[in-house]
């Protein structure tokens, strides 16, 4: 954060949060949230989608199943499908690179 702060001009006391949108760079946290997505995206071929599990026309026919997990120590894997079914539909749709570059636009 130093370091984004002196190139910012900012002092000790400002937020840093406007920094990383100013040089588009993306936090800890975002740079995971969207490594997530991209894995899942790339993968939704193998994944089960809830439509496929029955034939009724439901809005969230196209979104992935989570799996229901009982340990807390294995729920990280399900993390990421919990990401991608809360993006626009329109955007799971895309190809690889425009979805990674609307992805980070949002974050």
């Amino acid at each position: 954060y130093k370091a984004l702060r002196a190139l910012g001009g900012a002092s000790a006391r400002e937020p840093c949060r406007p920094l990383f949108s100013k040089f588009k760079i993306l936090t800890a946290i975002c740079e995971y949230i969207l490594r997530q997505a991209i894995s899942v995206h790339e993968n939704r071929s193998n994944l089960t989608l809830r439509g496929d599990l029955h034939d009724y026309n439901t809005r969230n026919r196209k979104d992935i199943m989570v799996p229901a997990l009982k340990l807390k120590t294995c729920q990280g894997s399900a993390l990421g499908c919990r990401i991608y079914n809360n993006l626009p539909q329109e955007w799971r749709e895309k190809s690889k690179a425009s979805f990674k570059s609307k992805t980070k636009e949002l974050l």
